[in-house]
């Protein structure tokens, strides 16, 4: 049975920050909750996997309606992310899932606004069933992205040079 989150098409992106020197340190957490949309005609889709690629991008991977899969990115830059308010001993949010749940509880009641992200390009993967895991390095030189399907038995390696990752209609 697939897992309820891949027919989800918004992903929560964190930024987290440590601060503070001496006996005060400090944790800043960011949220950014968006929702990927495709152009127009080309229905919905669903997040399979999602990570911080470089400092201004983020590489997703999605299932179309089509159950063919994409590699696709986000610009980071672009994003707006909220500042939460994190003290450790407030019992309610003691782990990061539950950070992002009460985050998309936000957005689903209207508290908080989630932002659009139109995914228009995108390297076409194939159908590709179950999830899929999902490696990154945007360094410089060694700009790659790996992923695994969910059985583990096909991983797909995608060097991008020193290209944007914006440019993966290739």
């Amino acid at each position: 049975m697939p897992s309820p989150c891949l027919r989800l098409s918004r992903v929560v992106f964190m930024q987290i920050r440590h601060g503070g020197a001496g006996s005060a340190p400090s944790l800043e957490i960011r949220l950014a909750v968006v929702e990927c949309q495709l152009a127009e005609g080309e229905g919905s889709c669903s997040i399979l996997a999602a990570d911080f690629f470089d400092e201004q991008s983020i590489i997703v991977v999605y299932r179309a309606q089509n159950d063919h899969s994409y590699l696709s990115s986000i610009r980071h830059s672009e994003l707006n992310f909220l500042t939460v308010p994190y003290d450790p001993a407030t019992a309610a949010m003691k782990s990061w899932e539950e950070l992002v749940s009460g985050a998309l509880e936000e957005v689903k009641a209207g508290r908080i606004a989630g932002q659009e992200a139109l995914l228009t390009r995108r390297r076409g993967l194939g159908p590709r069933g179950g999830e899929v895991g999902l490696a990154v390095n945007g360094r410089s030189q060694r700009r790659v992205v790996c992923l695994l399907d969910g059985t583990g038995t096909r991983l797909d390696t995608f060097d991008l040079g020193d290209e944007e990752p914006e440019e993966l209609d290739f």
